[in-house]
């Protein structure tokens, strides 16, 4: 088992490239500042919870995800930013924290007063009891 998430490890690029299918509209996705207000977060996703199920992952850890959301404020796409050093996940636990990721929902950013699809970043810290 180690030795497979240490080739796992060996071969996720950190940013995780984007889906093929969201790569373009990552590439064109507002950022906020300037003219355009960030998204709000309305529910988070369960990615704490999905955390909690795996204690042995590596204690304390970080956890960034960049997630593209829609003007409906839905999670179109998300992806891994960065793991702390002490994290190991296998691909499945990345599987499952990636579909806990995408169930946020979100008031979508706005430019001009109007809904824009946008980038947002979610930072987790977490630490073993």
């Amino acid at each position: 088992m180690i030795a497979a998430i240490a080739l796992f490890f060996a071969t996720l690029t950190l940013p995780e490239p984007w889906p093929a299918a969201c790569a373009s509209r990552a590439a064109h996705a507002a950022r906020v500042g300037g003219d355009v207000q960030g998204p709000v977060v309305i529910r988070k996703g369960n990615v704490d919870q999905t955390l909690a199920r795996h204690p042995k992952t590596g204690c304390p850890g970080l956890l960034i995800f960049e997630l593209l959301i829609t003007p409906s404020g839905d999670v179109a796409c998300a992806r891994i930013v960065k793991i702390g050093r002490s994290v190991a996940f296998t691909p499945e636990i990345v599987k499952e924290l990636d579909d806990a990721a995408r169930r946020f929902r979100f008031k979508p950013a706005m430019r001009g007063g109007k809904p824009v699809e946008a980038l947002y970043t979610v930072t987790f810290n977490f630490k073993c009891n």
